[in-house]
């Protein structure tokens, strides 16, 4: 049976992302795991209205698609081999 309330980690947040968005080192020493946990749990709330939902449904069109064109493959390979025989 599928848990349908099971979650799976989206995204992280470490320290060099800081780093690499321009926060002085000086300023990135001083966060507690606290405080990186907080970053973090307000980057989710902001993704969540702000895109989240329009991505995931890019991500399962596009997902379904591949889907869709790898089992037409395999039913078109099938196909020719069946006329082989």
């Amino acid at each position: 049976m599928i848990d349908w309330d099971k979650e799976f980690p989206l995204v992280s947040i470490s320290r060099a992302d800081l780093h690499e968005a321009g926060v002085s080192d000086a300023h990135i020493q001083t966060l507690t795991d606290t405080d990186m946990q907080e970053i973090a749990s307000m980057m989710a709330d902001i993704y969540l209205d702000n895109g989240y939902w329009e991505d995931l449904q890019l991500w399962m069109v596009s997902l379904l698609t591949v889907e869709r064109e790898s089992e037409r493959k395999v039913l078109t390979e099938r196909g020719s081999e069946q006329w082989k025989r």
